[in-house]
């Protein structure tokens, strides 16, 4: 019994030796042939060759029957090939290309196979090929990868073990937004106090990112359109944005100017019309009358006045612009995410206090930081009168508030059946909330 032991032993290690001998093989040929591409730069078969030695691996590797130590010795033999590429890359620029290839092969099964190690290893293989992936557009992948690993461990011990760990693994003087979003969604579940401070430079990270952001697109407007500066308040005077255009704050007191990203002409004169359809509308619904004698629109029901019509002939960007009442208020949109505690609680650790003290075009960025800009698929109830609907977050937001919800929902009717106006593009950014409760419609689409 004890030969037949001593024998399948001896069997047993030849196979491993076998094994061991064929992946030291397949490194070996790996090496020699990136060396002769590089002595022969010419001969693009063998570059063709080393793709296709490239591609087998990150088929094999993708295999759910590879093993997981056969998976890590191909990792390892792409390491190796990173490592021989870079002694001849300077020599044969050529070779760049085939190094992001590999990096990508790997990013890639990090990124599949994150389920396979533990954060640390999955950090440290990153960390490997910074200098490799700082020259590849990997960036967003990068962030993918380090996020899953982060929030994997994170949530995997204890408050103070992940917090020590987050310290050690993260530059927190230097967080990016996947690590300051993947730290904020673990704290607002602990609320640690020793991670104030981390809190502290998170948000600082990220409205430092929204400033530089809207600047950015501010300064890019301004050079598209150098005329228009003398109009604004300051150059960086975005105050919101939407699907046809972009809104700003004017060198005129108390008024926004419009301007269309397209400059569409018809289309900027058409919604400026029907604008000051809505506006007098609203005027002429206040004062009349029901059978009962209140006004068919509450005074509350707001419209703001338009102060320049835009000229059909127009070739300069303040020729098709209009000036606009600036309301001092918030949009439904952000109005529901300070009210209610579902939406709220989805922006902490940022305060009602900073919220409230962000402008639209600021709190819209830190959705976005946030991942929260479609977070919430709201949906519509239809009034009682046809062909006119509002956002259910209205009637959420205005729950206790019967008086207001019916009061809004009178002047859309009255406005369809007395007017023939109806709201095409009613959501809720373009519900503002005055400082005084007031509730104004805008962006009538032509």
């Amino acid at each position: 019994m004890t030969r037949l032991f001593t024998r399948l032993k001896t069997m047993l290690g030849l196979k491993a030796n076998k094994v061991l001998s064929n992946e030291n093989a397949e490194t070996l040929n790996d090496t020699a042939l990136i060396q002769n591409f590089a002595q022969n730069p010419t001969q693009l078969i063998l570059l063709d060759e080393l793709d296709s030695v490239i591609e087998n691996v990150a088929l094999e590797l993708s295999h759910v029957s590879t093993s997981k130590k056969r998976q890590l010795a191909l990792l390892n033999r792409l390491d190796m090939m990173l490592q021989t590429i870079e002694k001849y890359q300077d020599e044969v620029p050529i070779l760049s290309s085939t190094r992001s290839t590999i990096v990508l092969v790997k990013l890639t099964y990090l990124e599949r196979k994150s389920d396979f190690f533990n954060s640390d290893e999955i950090l440290d293989a990153v960390e490997k090929h910074k200098s490799s992936i700082q020259f590849g557009n990997y960036q967003k992948q990068v962030q993918r990868i380090r996020k899953k690993a982060l929030s994997k461990k994170l949530n995997s011990v204890c408050q103070d073990e992940g917090l020590l760990w987050f310290q050690q693994r993260v530059d927190i003087e230097n967080m990016n937004l996947a690590e300051v979003n993947v730290f904020f969604n673990w704290y607002n579940d602990k609320n640690i106090p020793q991670a104030l401070e981390i809190v502290r430079l998170g948000k600082q990270q990220i409205l430092e990112q929204i400033r530089k952001d809207i600047t950015k697109e501010a300064n890019a407007l301004v050079r598209t359109y150098p005329w228009l500066e003398k109009l604004l308040h300051k150059k960086e005077a975005i105050l919101g944005k939407g699907k046809s255009g972009i809104v700003l704050e004017s060198a005129k007191s108390n008024t926004v100017i419009k301007i269309y990203h397209s400059g569409d002409i018809p289309s900027l004169i058409s919604e400026f019309n029907t604008h000051a359809d809505f506006r007098d509308a609203i005027r002429y619904g206040k004062l009349a009358r029901t059978a009962y004698g209140n006004p068919f629109v509450p005074d509350w029901v707001q419209i703001p006045d338009i102060y320049q019509i835009p000229n059909p002939a127009a070739t300069k960007v303040w020729e098709r612009t209009y000036l606009m009442d600036r309301v001092k208020g918030v949009t439904l949109k952000r109005w529901v995410y300070l009210k209610l505690n579902e939406y709220q609680s989805k922006l902490k650790p940022f305060t009602t206090s900073e919220i409230q003290s962000l402008s639209e075009i600021e709190f819209e960025e830190l959705l976005e930081k946030r991942n929260l800009l479609h977070y919430f698929v709201y949906r519509t109830l239809p009034l009682k009168a046809k062909n006119e609907l509002l956002p259910e977050v209205f009637f959420k937001a205005f729950e206790n508030d019967p008086i207001r919800t019916k009061g809004l929902q009178q002047a859309l009717e009255y406005l369809r059946d007395e007017h023939q106006l109806v709201h095409k593009d009613l959501h809720w950014k373009n519900i503002l909330i005055g400082d005084k409760g007031k509730v104004y419609l805008i962006d009538f689409a032509p």
